[in-house]
């Protein structure tokens, strides 16, 4: 079914591609029913043929963005990119949040599970640790990647992270 699905959107199963997880936050609303309107915005921003785009369920989806090769592109073109796309999901579904979570390491298709688990990871923690942040990468959770902390107990422990990051002093030895 995957290499089907595949084929029919262009996508190589043999291919290496950033993953890029986005969720809105509104549980009554299906994204699915606005596919053609979430298509256009995203046609818009530029992606394609860069990336292509999927919906996993009624709140999120996934880019793909190819990793290597003569369509693929950089960290700061991507971040750009994703930042439009958010922007203008953002004025297009007035009231709803949408956040993305970014993976730079590039996995072939057939590892898109774990993409999606890793995204979701992202998000999870990401709307805590920097909840101004609309477009998160993995990378900048750090050690909280590591942790499976129960929601309550991580709102607790970046507040108290958060107050040490005021000193200068603290500030090295936390980002260490």
């Amino acid at each position: 079914r995957l290499h089907y699905q595949a084929n029919q959107q262009g996508i190589s199963m043999e291919e290496y591609y950033i993953y890029v997880l986005f969720q809105h936050d509104h549980k009554n609303f299906d994204i699915r029913t606005k596919r053609n309107s979430v298509m256009d915005l995203f046609l818009h921003c530029g992606m394609e043929p860069k990336g292509k785009m999927a919906f996993l369920s009624r709140t999120e989806g996934i880019i793909l963005f190819r990793a290597r090769g003569e369509v693929s592109l950089e960290r700061k073109q991507i971040s750009a990119v994703l930042a439009e796309f958010q922007s203008k999901m953002s004025r297009k579904f007035e009231g709803m949040e949408w956040t993305f979570a970014v993976s730079y390491e590039p996995r072939r298709l057939s590892e898109i599970r774990l993409c999606v688990e890793k995204g979701r990871k992202t998000l999870k923690i990401g709307r805590v640790a920097f909840p101004d942040t609309k477009v998160l990468d993995y990378e900048d959770l750090g050690i909280l990647t590591w942790l499976d902390i129960p929601d309550e107990e991580l709102k607790l422990l970046l507040e108290d992270f958060s107050t040490l990051m005021h000193a200068e002093k603290n500030r090295e030895l936390l980002h260490t």
